[in-house]
C-alpha cells in the first residue's frame, strides 16, 4: 500500500539534497488525499517536512476543496474525518482548525514543494502562472499532472521537476518485487521490501539526475533518454536488431533544440520519442543513429554508459534545462 507514495518521497529526499535543502526547513502542498498522497505525506513528515495544505474530492458537493493549516496538517487527524475514498469532511475539518478553501488552492500556496498526487492535467498553461515563486520542487505523484505547455513554463523558470514515471514508479517496482518473490517461492518481510524499494528509487533518481546535469537536460527529458535507451538495449540484447536498413528522412526536429518550445514542438518531441522506440529498437544499427546525433548537435557528448549513443538528439529534439 505504501509503495507509490513512499517512492515519491524517496525521490523528493534525493532532490532536496541536490537543491541543498533540508527537509526540516521545507513545506509542501499536496493535491489529493488518496493512497498515494496519504503515504507521501506520512513519509515526508517522518523525514522532517511540513505539509500545510491538502486537497480532496467531496462526493456530496461533486467538487474539490483544499484544507490548509499553516502550522502543518496532522495526517492521522485528517484520516479520521475522511471517507474511504479520501474525501475529507468539511465541517469536522473546520472544527479542527483547518481553513476550507477552493480545490485549486493547493497550487498557489507559498511552499517549497508541490506534490500533485491525484489527477492528470492539473498544472496547465492557464494556471501555472499562479504558482508561487517560492516553489523549488514539483514531484509528480499522479500520472501526467503537468501539461506540455505548463512543462515549458516550468523549464523556463528553472523549477526542479521529478517526472511522473520516475517519481511514482514505486508501485510498479514493488510489483516487480512480487514477481521475483513468487518466482523464487521465497518472500521478504515488509521492511526488506521497503528497503529494496528505497535502493531502486534512489538509484533511478541518481541516474536521471546525473544525465540531466551532464547534458543540461530538463529532468523529464533525461528520464525519457534513459527509458527509451533501456528498451532499445533490451531489443538489441534479445537479438531483435539484426540488420541495417536505409535511413529514413526525419523532419527537422533539431530546429527547436535550445529554443523556446511551442506546444507544437513539444508535441513533435513526444511523437519523435515514440518513433525512436521503433527506430532504435527494431530497425537500425546504433552507428547510424550516432551519426545522426552527431550531425544534429556536434557539441553533444555521450555519457551515462553511452545512453545517448542509443537515443539520437536529432530524433528527440531535447531542450537544455533552464538554470536561471
Amino acid at each position: 500500500a505504501e509503495a507509490t507514495g513512499f517512492g515519491v518521497v524517496f525521490t523528493v529526499r534525493e532532490a532536496l539534497k541536490e537543491l541543498n535543502l533540508r527537509a526540516n526547513d521545507t513545506t509542501a502542498s499536496v493535491q489529493g488525499f488518496g493512497n498515494v498522497a496519504q503515504y507521501a505525506i506520512k513519509l515526508y513528515q517522518q523525514i522532517g517536512g511540513t505539509v500545510i495544505c491538502v486537497s480532496s474530492w467531496d462526493q456530496a458537493d461533486q467538487t474539490s476543496y483544499a484544507f490548509r493549516r499553516q502550522g502543518g496538517v496532522k495526517l492521522e487527524e485528517l484520516q479520521g474525518i475522511a471517507d474511504r475514498f479520501g474525501g475529507i469532511d468539511k465541517a469536522k475539518a473546520r472544527d479542527l482548525g483547518y481553513e476550507v478553501l477552493p480545490g485549486d488552492a493547493w497550487l498557489v500556496q507559498d511552499v517549497d514543494i508541490l506534490m500533485p498526487c491525484a489527477l492528470e492535467h492539473q498544472i496547465t498553461a492557464d494556471n501555472v502562472g499562479s504558482m508561487s515563486q517560492t516553489v523549488r520542487l514539483i514531484a509528480e505523484g499522479a500520472n501526467g499532472p503537468t501539461t506540455p505547455e505548463a512543462d515549458a513554463v516550468l523549464c523556463d523558470r528553472g523549477t526542479f521537476l521529478i517526472p511522473d514515471f520516475l517519481a511514482n514508479a514505486g508501485g510498479v517496482t514493488c510489483s516487480y518485487f512480487e514477481q521475483v518473490q513468487s518466482n523464487a517461492n521465497y518472500y521478504w518481510e515488509k521492511d526488506e521490501v521497503l528497503g529494496k524499494l528505497d535502493v531502486k528509487m534512489t538509484s533511478a533518481y541518481l541516474a536521471v539526475s546525473e544525465l540531466a546535469r551532464k547534458q543540461h537536460l530538463f529532468m523529464r527529458d533525461a528520464a525519457y533518454v534513459i527509458g527509451v535507451s533501456r528498451v532499445a538495449q533490451a531489443c538489441r540484447d534479445r537479438g531483435w536488431v539484426y540488420r541495417r536498413l536505409p535511413r529514413p528522412a526525419f523532419p527537422d526536429v533539431p530546429a527547436f533544440i535550445g529554443a523556446s518550445p511551442t506546444p507544437a514542438s513539444r508535441q513533435a518531441r513526444g511523437v519523435a520519442i515514440g518513433m525512436s522506440l521503433v527506430v532504435v529498437g527494431f530497425e537500425f544499427e546504433y552507428s547510424s543513429l550516432v551519426e545522426d546525433a552527431t550531425q544534429a548537435a556536434p557539441g553533444l557528448q555521450t555519457g551515462m554508459g553511452n545512453i545517448l549513443l542509443q537515443t539520437p538528439s536529432s530524433v528527440l529534439g531535447f531542450r537544455p534545462y533552464a538554470t536561471a
